[in-house]
């Protein structure tokens, strides 16, 4: 064997065995942080927004009644989309519905994030290659001290404890009229996109944030273990939003992806603050996006109560310390026969003419170190 030769084996050998890695990297490229993926959404196809394609998909796997030859020649006539059908010729079933082509659901990522806003805040995405994931976290550091001459050194060692990642499955159920399924505009197409989106976003940041671990539902951060769970009784103020930055501050948290978030009547308590001389507050940096310095994001997912002071909570912490364990891609059925619940009724999508779009996929949610938060409760709104 000549030494070309043996080069050439050896590339071959390595190129074979870094595959299953280089593609790994490949898929999972748009949820790693640290990389130009991971601030970048995927491009979409040219002249679409983000997400049409998606929403297409449903549409024509909706139309053949989840026929995916059937779909493939829809979406050739009602589109003449090459990816699209090219991508319905590989589609695969599975438990009843259709993956997303990757593709397609790489481009939902970034439409999901700047709905979600647990994501958008800055919440750490990690893929799951199992539906269990542990992650090993520091609880406690090594110490070190002064001693004096012939003495003995203290001896110290770090402790660690575990974050557990179990997958959930979130679905959703869409009904959507078969005259938007029929039509071939991007709007229609924009309009079923969107819904499958905001259905599957809402749920998972209220999951996010007060989930009880119980059951099938995640467990969300109100509900974590050594999350400071501090209440005010009172209305907020300068001096208790500061004193919460201190404290996360005086537990040693990195500051990577600081951030708060409130809901829209927080908003407007925080915004109308004034000095004693009648000068706002926060105003200015406010209209920037930033509280105290740090972005906040609004969320209506965080509820009021119904009694006199019509108390809430506002959620501040490290949110790279918040982990969302991805599983699985979103899975998209569909049919025109199927029936829902409203209200306690049952809802035939048959008689009203609808087809019902369901949208599976599976995460869990942890905070990897839960001293990084601290969620204000019985803060008054009246």
């Amino acid at each position: 064997m000549t030494l070309e030769e043996l080069k050439a084996l050896m590339k071959e050998t390595v190129q074979a065995e870094l595959a299953p890695v280089l593609e790994t990297q490949r898929k999972y490229a748009h949820m790693l942080d640290g990389g130009a993926a991971a601030n970048q959404p995927p491009a979409p196809a040219k002249g679409l927004e983000p997400g049409i394609r998606l929403a297409r998909f449903a549409k024509v796997m909706a139309l053949a009644k989840n026929d995916v030859e059937r779909a493939a020649k829809i979406a050739k006539t009602m589109y003449d989309d090459a990816v699209l059908v090219k991508a319905l010729g590989e589609g695969t079933p599975s438990d009843g519905g259709y993956l997303v082509p990757e593709e397609f659901g790489q481009e939902i990522i970034p439409l999901l994030q700047a709905q979600a806003v647990i994501r958008k805040i800055g919440a750490r995405m990690v893929p799951m290659s199992s539906n269990v994931m542990n992650m090993p976290r520091q609880t406690a550091a090594s110490m070190a001290s002064y001693i004096g001459e012939n003495t003995n050194i203290q001896v110290s060692q770090p402790a660690f404890g575990n974050l557990k990642l179990s997958a959930k499955k979130l679905a959703a159920l869409v009904p959507i009229s078969n005259d938007l399924i029929r039509d071939a505009s991007t709007q229609a197409d924009q309009f079923v996109r969107d819904d499958i989106i905001t259905a599957l976003a809402l749920k998972g940041d209220w999951a996010a944030m007060h989930g009880t671990g119980t059951g099938d539902e995640p467990l969300g951060l109100k509900n974590t273990p050594d999350v400071e769970m501090r209440s005010v009784g009172a209305a907020v103020d300068g001096d208790v939003l500061a004193s919460v930055i201190g404290s996360i501050m005086q537990a040693n948290v990195a500051f990577l992806r600081p951030g708060w978030i409130f809901n829209g009547i927080m908003w407007s308590k925080i915004y109308n603050l004034k000095t004693t001389t009648g000068q706002y507050l926060f105003r200015d940096e406010m209209n920037q996006g930033k509280l105290l310095g740090y972005p906040y994001q609004v969320s209506n997912q965080i509820p009021v109560s119904a009694d006199t002071n019509k108390t809430t909570d506002i959620f501040f912490g490290d949110w790279a310390e918040f982990m969302i364990g991805e599983n699985m891609r979103i899975a998209v059925d569909a049919s025109t026969e199927a029936a829902y619940v409203v209200g306690g009724n049952l809802v035939s999508a048959y008689s009203l003419d609808q087809t019902i779009i369901r949208a599976i996929e599976r995460h869990d949610f942890g905070a990897r170190q839960p001293k990084a938060f601290i969620v204000l409760t019985d803060v008054y709104t009246a």
